[in-house]
């Protein structure tokens, strides 16, 4: 199924979804798996979360998700950073 481009890379899935983005998020969790891609943890905001968490113009304003989705950018950062051996 994978043409190698994925092998071992690692992969942050962020989703800010208003309905059915946890569906989706563990599907392409295990498409990418599959693909032997590394699947960091992932940032998923779900629908009453996503909605609340930015304000009329788009702005994320939620510190808790800021600090949610810095985090999961810092790991990912790391696992490129520090690739597996």
């Amino acid at each position: 199924m994978s043409s190698g481009e994925l092998v071992d890379k690692p992969v942050l899935l962020l989703n800010a979804s208003a309905g059915g983005g946890e569906r989706v998020q563990a599907l392409l969790t295990d498409i990418l798996t599959v693909m032997t891609a590394r699947v960091l943890p992932g940032v998923s905001l779900l629908a009453g979360t996503a909605r609340k968490a930015f304000d009329e113009q788009g702005h994320l304003t939620d510190p808790e998700v800021v600090r949610t989705i810095q985090a999961g950018l810092n790991s990912l950062l790391s696992a490129v950073e520090n690739p597996r051996k």
